[in-house]
């Protein structure tokens, strides 16, 4: 790991103001389109503004606890140009105090359409959205587009019960290093129905497969399964419960392998593992209408296997197997406060997140501070 230590070194003392200066200047670009159009779609249109501060201690989920504090612009434009149609034009701009070759600029357009045909009992949903990440001059090699679309079908059973079924796909394209793919299909199936009242249940499969090509001419395709459960019931008036539970199955992880995990969040490869997931929530409004909201999640991950290599390093050949024990806890307040036809959102969200490893270098701890407040009209 001797290389990977000089690298996650380079990486926090390296700063490049012409690229921030490029990346704010696109997110400027997009902030005067959508300040041009927003008044020629006001009378059908939503938007929003918000600024959040907050601070991660553990940036690159490993190890070597890199922190930094960060400050996330963004804007929203959701249009109505007819009943059946919804538009979404959105900006991000996410500014790193230290690591400034982190900070980055999403851009991207979203849309849903519901056929007229849909009736209260049988309804069909088309979406499709097109993205476009770009990060500073170090994480270059990470710049991408993503193109993807879905579809869904869901019909009521009965009174309380509804049936859905639906497929999609996603490409995405690495910019700078364009002979890298990351494409998903999947399709699903779920069941939601109320029972005993107000306890309301979800049971759902859903099939993926992950088509991945590298620049080393490493090619795979990764099929898995997802079996999930979710209940969730008030408790009296003010009180929410939800439990969720995932198993993720995987074909032939035994023989499958995957070039290294890199920086994780940023890596195509970082959602390829198998094994459990859950998650307890509650939200709890107050007389003051200060909502907040308690999760704690505990999983079980073992993830596909690891030769070691990446975007940027010359590749290693050594196979590591990791299998990751992860336990999360955070707490979430809110306050919503109307001002006319404006909205107001301030909110608060800490998280502290264990994770055990069978790598040394990615047993860390995590905490994450993060406030905002938004503006909506």
């Amino acid at each position: 790991m001797g290389d990977n230590a000089k690298r996650y070194t380079h990486l926090k003392s390296a700063t490049c103001k012409r690229t921030t200066g490029v990346i704010i200047k696109k997110f400027l670009i997009l902030i005067t389109i959508m300040t041009i159009w927003s008044p020629i779609v006001k009378s059908d249109a939503l938007i929003s503004f918000s600024m959040n501060e907050g601070y991660n201690s553990n940036l690159f989920n490993d190890s070597f606890s890199i922190s930094d504090s960060y400050t996330t612009f963004s804007t929203d434009v959701a249009i109505y140009p007819t009943e059946m149609m919804e538009i979404n034009v959105y900006g991000d701009y996410n500014l790193y105090k230290q690591t400034s070759n982190l900070s980055s600029f999403m851009g991207g357009a979203s849309f849903s359409f519901i056929p007229s045909t849909s009736t209260m009992i049988s309804q069909v949903i088309f979406n499709g959205s097109l993205s476009y990440l770009s990060y500073g001059a170090d994480f270059s090699p990470y710049n991408n587009m993503v193109i993807s679309g879905s579809g869904s079908w869901s019909y009521q059973l009965r009174k309380k019960v509804v049936s859905k079924i639906g497929l999609g796909a996603s490409s995405k394209r690495y910019t700078n290093t364009s002979s890298v793919t990351d494409n998903l299909y999947y399709a699903y199936g779920r069941l939601l129905a109320t029972v005993w009242s107000q306890n309301a249940i979800s049971f759902e499969t859903a099939f993926y497969s992950k088509k991945f090509s590298t620049d080393d001419s490493f090619n795979s395709n990764n099929r898995y399964i997802d079996l999930s459960f979710r209940y969730s019931r008030p408790i009296g008036n003010s009180i929410g419960l939800q439990i969720f539970y995932l198993k993720r199955l995987f074909e032939d992880s035994n023989d499958a392998f995957i070039p290294g995990y890199t920086i994780d969040y940023l890596s195509p490869w970082y959602s390829l593992w198998g094994g459990d997931e859950i998650s307890v929530s509650i939200k709890k409004i107050f007389q003051n209408q200060v909502v907040v909201y308690l999760r704690g999640a505990y999983s079980e991950k073992s993830y596909i296997k690891q030769r070691e290599s990446d975007l940027t390093i010359i590749p290693q050949f050594t196979i590591f197997a990791r299998d990751d024990i992860t336990r999360s806890i955070s707490i979430e307040l809110e306050r919503k406060y109307f001002t006319g036809k404006s909205l107001i959102i301030p909110r608060i969200i800490f998280r502290y997140l264990d994770n055990n490893s069978s790598l040394k270098l990615y047993s860390y701890e995590k905490i994450s501070l993060y406030g905002s407040i938004s503006l909506g009209f």
